[in-house]
Protein backbone atom coordinates (compact mmCIF):
# COMPACT_ATOMS: atom_id res chain seq x y z
CA UNK A 1 0.00 0.00 0.00
CA UNK A 2 1.26 3.39 -1.50
CA UNK A 3 -0.32 7.09 -0.11
CA UNK A 4 0.66 10.85 -1.46
CA UNK A 5 0.03 14.46 -1.02
CA UNK A 6 1.44 16.99 -3.37
CA UNK A 7 0.10 20.61 -3.29
CA UNK A 8 1.02 23.67 -5.03
CA UNK A 9 -0.76 26.97 -5.33
CA UNK A 10 -2.11 27.80 -8.72
CA UNK A 11 -2.51 31.15 -10.52
CA UNK A 12 -4.01 34.13 -9.06
CA UNK A 13 -6.19 37.01 -10.15
CA UNK A 14 -7.32 39.91 -9.57
CA UNK A 15 -11.02 41.64 -9.57
CA UNK A 16 -9.98 42.90 -12.96
CA UNK A 17 -8.93 39.69 -14.63
CA UNK A 18 -5.49 39.76 -14.90
CA UNK A 19 -2.74 37.79 -13.27
CA UNK A 20 -0.95 38.38 -10.52
CA UNK A 21 0.83 35.78 -9.36
CA UNK A 22 1.60 32.43 -11.34
CA UNK A 23 1.35 30.42 -7.72
CA UNK A 24 4.10 27.90 -7.26
CA UNK A 25 6.99 27.43 -10.18
CA UNK A 26 8.75 24.09 -10.64
CA UNK A 27 11.57 23.04 -13.27
CA UNK A 28 8.80 20.81 -14.74
CA UNK A 29 10.52 17.52 -13.18
CA UNK A 30 7.29 16.00 -12.04
CA UNK A 31 3.82 14.93 -13.81
CA UNK A 32 0.74 14.33 -11.86
CA UNK A 33 -1.76 11.04 -12.13
CA UNK A 34 -1.87 7.68 -13.59
CA UNK A 35 -2.31 6.52 -16.88
CA UNK A 36 -4.43 9.30 -18.29
CA UNK A 37 -3.73 12.04 -16.48
CA UNK A 38 0.38 11.22 -16.51
CA UNK A 39 1.07 9.50 -19.82
CA UNK A 40 -1.67 10.56 -22.15
CA UNK A 41 -2.23 14.07 -21.04
CA UNK A 42 1.05 15.25 -19.64
CA UNK A 43 -0.53 16.64 -16.96
CA UNK A 44 2.13 18.75 -14.34
CA UNK A 45 1.64 19.51 -11.07
CA UNK A 46 2.76 22.92 -11.13
CA UNK A 47 3.95 26.14 -13.45
CA UNK A 48 7.31 25.69 -15.09
CA UNK A 49 10.70 27.82 -15.50
CA UNK A 50 11.26 26.80 -19.35
CA UNK A 51 12.90 28.30 -22.27
CA UNK A 52 10.42 30.75 -23.13
CA UNK A 53 9.81 31.83 -19.59
CA UNK A 54 7.21 30.96 -17.10
CA UNK A 55 4.54 28.20 -18.45
CA UNK A 56 1.05 28.25 -16.93
CA UNK A 57 -1.50 26.58 -18.64
CA UNK A 58 -4.29 25.80 -16.07
CA UNK A 59 -6.81 25.53 -19.58
CA UNK A 60 -4.72 23.74 -22.13
CA UNK A 61 -5.14 19.69 -22.19
CA UNK A 62 -1.26 19.16 -21.46
CA UNK A 63 -1.55 21.14 -17.83
CA UNK A 64 1.05 23.04 -16.40
CA UNK A 65 -0.40 24.74 -13.12
CA UNK A 66 -0.79 24.70 -9.60
CA UNK A 67 -2.86 21.24 -8.41
CA UNK A 68 -3.49 19.68 -5.55
CA UNK A 69 -2.88 15.72 -5.95
CA UNK A 70 -4.02 12.83 -3.56
CA UNK A 71 -2.90 9.23 -4.71
CA UNK A 72 -2.90 5.88 -3.17
CA UNK A 73 -2.17 2.42 -4.53
CA UNK A 74 -2.17 -1.03 -3.66
CA UNK A 75 -0.14 -3.77 -5.07
CA UNK A 76 -1.16 -7.22 -4.60
CA UNK A 77 0.80 -10.70 -5.37
CA UNK A 78 -1.92 -12.87 -6.66
CA UNK A 79 0.24 -15.88 -7.05
CA UNK A 80 4.05 -16.22 -7.06
CA UNK A 81 3.68 -15.12 -11.21
CA UNK A 82 0.53 -13.19 -11.20
CA UNK A 83 -0.31 -9.33 -9.85
CA UNK A 84 -2.32 -6.66 -9.63
CA UNK A 85 -1.66 -2.84 -8.79
CA UNK A 86 -4.67 -0.58 -8.27
CA UNK A 87 -4.02 3.28 -8.12
CA UNK A 88 -6.50 6.31 -7.56
CA UNK A 89 -5.75 10.05 -8.05
CA UNK A 90 -7.56 12.80 -7.15
CA UNK A 91 -6.08 16.25 -8.80
CA UNK A 92 -7.76 19.69 -7.95
CA UNK A 93 -6.97 23.10 -9.12
CA UNK A 94 -5.50 25.20 -6.91
CA UNK A 95 -5.84 28.71 -8.64
CA UNK A 96 -8.13 31.84 -7.35
CA UNK A 97 -9.39 34.42 -9.09
CA UNK A 98 -11.55 37.34 -7.51
CA UNK A 99 -13.45 38.21 -10.41
CA UNK A 100 -17.20 38.55 -10.12
CA UNK A 101 -18.03 36.20 -12.78
CA UNK A 102 -21.75 37.58 -13.04
CA UNK A 103 -20.38 41.06 -14.12
CA UNK A 104 -17.39 39.48 -16.36
CA UNK A 105 -19.05 41.10 -18.99
CA UNK A 106 -17.97 44.91 -17.79
CA UNK A 107 -14.46 44.20 -17.57
CA UNK A 108 -12.43 45.83 -20.46
CA UNK A 109 -9.45 43.49 -21.62
CA UNK A 110 -6.44 45.25 -22.35
CA UNK A 111 -4.99 44.89 -25.40
CA UNK A 112 -3.83 41.15 -26.07
CA UNK A 113 -6.75 40.09 -24.04
CA UNK A 114 -10.07 38.41 -24.35
CA UNK A 115 -13.21 37.98 -22.33
CA UNK A 116 -13.38 34.40 -22.57
CA UNK A 117 -9.98 34.15 -21.07
CA UNK A 118 -11.51 36.38 -17.55
CA UNK A 119 -14.85 33.69 -18.06
CA UNK A 120 -12.73 30.40 -18.09
CA UNK A 121 -11.44 31.43 -14.73
CA UNK A 122 -14.58 29.57 -13.56
CA UNK A 123 -13.01 26.39 -13.45
CA UNK A 124 -9.92 27.74 -11.04
CA UNK A 125 -10.49 26.05 -7.52
CA UNK A 126 -12.74 22.59 -8.51
CA UNK A 127 -12.06 18.70 -9.29
CA UNK A 128 -9.94 17.97 -12.18
CA UNK A 129 -11.24 14.57 -12.07
CA UNK A 130 -10.19 10.97 -10.20
CA UNK A 131 -8.71 8.57 -11.95
CA UNK A 132 -8.42 4.94 -11.34
CA UNK A 133 -6.20 2.50 -13.09
CA UNK A 134 -5.66 -1.50 -12.95
CA UNK A 135 -2.96 -3.49 -13.70
CA UNK A 136 -3.20 -6.95 -14.33
CA UNK A 137 0.48 -8.99 -14.91
CA UNK A 138 1.44 -12.14 -15.38
CA UNK A 139 5.67 -12.90 -15.22
CA UNK A 140 6.06 -15.56 -18.03
CA UNK A 141 9.92 -16.22 -17.56
CA UNK A 142 12.75 -14.56 -16.19
CA UNK A 143 12.99 -12.20 -18.77
CA UNK A 144 9.46 -11.98 -19.35
CA UNK A 145 6.03 -10.15 -18.75
CA UNK A 146 2.88 -9.59 -19.89
CA UNK A 147 0.50 -7.19 -18.98
CA UNK A 148 -3.13 -5.45 -19.59
CA UNK A 149 -4.07 -2.31 -18.22
CA UNK A 150 -6.54 0.50 -18.01
CA UNK A 151 -7.99 3.12 -16.73
CA UNK A 152 -10.75 6.26 -16.37
CA UNK A 153 -11.39 9.17 -14.88
CA UNK A 154 -14.71 10.08 -13.01
CA UNK A 155 -15.89 13.31 -11.70
CA UNK A 156 -14.67 15.98 -13.83
CA UNK A 157 -16.21 19.08 -12.26
CA UNK A 158 -13.26 21.44 -13.88
CA UNK A 159 -13.91 20.31 -17.51
CA UNK A 160 -18.07 20.72 -17.24
CA UNK A 161 -17.42 24.16 -17.84
CA UNK A 162 -17.02 24.82 -21.51
CA UNK A 163 -14.23 28.03 -22.58
CA UNK A 164 -13.68 29.33 -25.91
CA UNK A 165 -10.89 28.08 -27.54
CA UNK A 166 -9.26 31.17 -27.30
CA UNK A 167 -8.74 30.65 -23.51
CA UNK A 168 -7.19 27.26 -23.89
CA UNK A 169 -7.41 23.91 -25.63
CA UNK A 170 -8.80 22.01 -22.94
CA UNK A 171 -12.58 23.26 -23.95
CA UNK A 172 -14.74 21.03 -22.15
CA UNK A 173 -18.98 20.27 -22.06
CA UNK A 174 -21.60 20.35 -19.60
CA UNK A 175 -22.08 16.70 -19.67
CA UNK A 176 -18.14 15.58 -20.27
CA UNK A 177 -17.61 12.55 -21.70
CA UNK A 178 -16.02 9.81 -19.39
CA UNK A 179 -12.32 9.74 -20.70
CA UNK A 180 -10.95 5.78 -20.30
CA UNK A 181 -7.72 3.85 -21.92
CA UNK A 182 -6.58 0.35 -22.20
CA UNK A 183 -3.48 -1.08 -23.06
CA UNK A 184 -1.79 -4.68 -23.42
CA UNK A 185 1.68 -5.59 -23.94
CA UNK A 186 4.43 -7.50 -22.99
CA UNK A 187 8.16 -6.25 -21.47
CA UNK A 188 11.44 -8.33 -22.34
CA UNK A 189 14.30 -7.35 -19.34
CA UNK A 190 17.90 -8.80 -19.90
Amino acid sequence: ITASYFDAFGPGYSSNGLMFSHGYTGLKGRQAGGLLFNRFLGMHPTAYVSRMGITDNPQDQSRKSGTREIHAAVDANLTSALALNVGWWMLQDTGLSEVNFKKVDTLQPPFGYARAAFEAQERLGQTLGQEINAELAYQAGEHTRLFMTGGAILNTEFYATPIERVAGSALGARNPATPWAAAAGTKVAF
